[in-house]
């Protein structure tokens, strides 16, 4: 894992800086694939989805304070 250095700063922060720290940690810890054991399969109706999948997803939307899930599905639209 690569070794971050946090410091107070005047500058401009983007919203997506802090996606690699959360992705480092989370890359670390064993909850996305204790997430992906989990059987949810009858509250889902695209239960090919994996849940861990589905986590980094709206986390990743949170770090970048989005917190409507849709707007994953925005992003998503906008690059075809």
């Amino acid at each position: 894992m690569k070794d971050f250095r946090i410091e107070f700063t005047n500058e401009r922060i983007i919203p997506s800086g802090g996606l690699a720290v959360v992705g480092a940690i989370l890359g670390k810890s064993d909850f996305v694939k204790r997430l992906n054991r989990m059987d949810v399969t009858p509250n889902r109706s695209q239960h090919q989805i994996k849940n861990g999948d589905i986590l980094l997803t709206y986390t990743g939307m949170q770090c970048m304070g989005r917190p409507q899930f849709e707007a994953a599905l925005q992003g998503n639209m906008s690059t075809k």
